[in-house]
């Protein structure tokens, strides 16, 4: 006699199939649950981590711009550059990059460089052709200059003598690969820093970088 001849039998085998149907269909609808829950809190951390590095990098900037206002308003700095001369400005701008730890610093005057320090693979004539350093503006300016291997955060300080614009300071931190690891460390999440549609610098391998501006696309 087979295991279908009675009917006893196929109503045992068809109960067990509709359980084992139920079983399967409750493991999926969870996985399904699962999955979304992980997506959605990969993506919150993925948020808060951003939101992190967007305000550290907020704060750390504001107190290097106030050092920056501070150093342009010294009396030291105003007088030598007031010579117009390089050579008599070159030792109190060392000295205030130094102390201030800028990875970008410049003194112009009227549109002219007087002295600079930092971006060693930019010439002076491509330096002095941004607008916001060749033109001696009385305002501060502020914004991101990408550079090899990472992207310049610049601030531009008027330097003011007898209520007149003597010359402007120039100032400003790398978002580079030593600054995404900081960052990294900070938020334990990776880092990429990137400007006009390319990645400048990331705790990530460069070899990832096409795929990982494409999913931000």
């Amino acid at each position: 006699m087979t295991a279908l001849s009675s009917l006893t039998n196929r109503i045992f085998l068809a109960s067990a199939f509709l359980s084992v149907l139920c079983i399967g269909a409750a493991i999926a609808i969870v996985n399904v649950a699962v999955t979304r829950q992980a997506e959605n809190e990969l993506r919150l951390e993925i948020d808060e981590a951003g939101a992190l590095v967007a305000g550290y990098r907020s704060i750390r900037f504001e107190h290097f711009v106030n050092e920056a206002r501070l150093i342009a308003d010294l009396p030291k700095l105003k007088a030598a550059v007031d010579t117009d001369n390089p050579a008599t400005v070159y030792p109190i701008a060392e000295e205030y990059q130094r102390a201030l730890k800028a990875d970008f610093f410049i003194v112009t005057r009227h549109g002219r460089l007087l002295v600079r320090f930092g971006a060693p693979d930019v010439s002076d004539a491509e330096l002095m052709s941004k607008p916001w350093i060749a033109g001696g503006s009385d305002r501060e300016n502020t914004g991101f200059w990408p550079v090899e291997h990472g992207i310049l955060q610049v601030v531009s300080v008027p330097i003011g003598i007898d209520r007149e614009v003597a010359g402007n300071l120039h100032v400003g931190v790398s978002l580079d690969a030593p600054a995404a690891a900081r960052f990294k460390a900070l938020t334990n999440s990776e880092i990429a820093f990137a400007a006009q549609s390319e990645i400048q610098a990331a705790t990530l391998p460069e070899v990832s970088w096409p795929s990982l501006l494409a999913s931000c696309h």
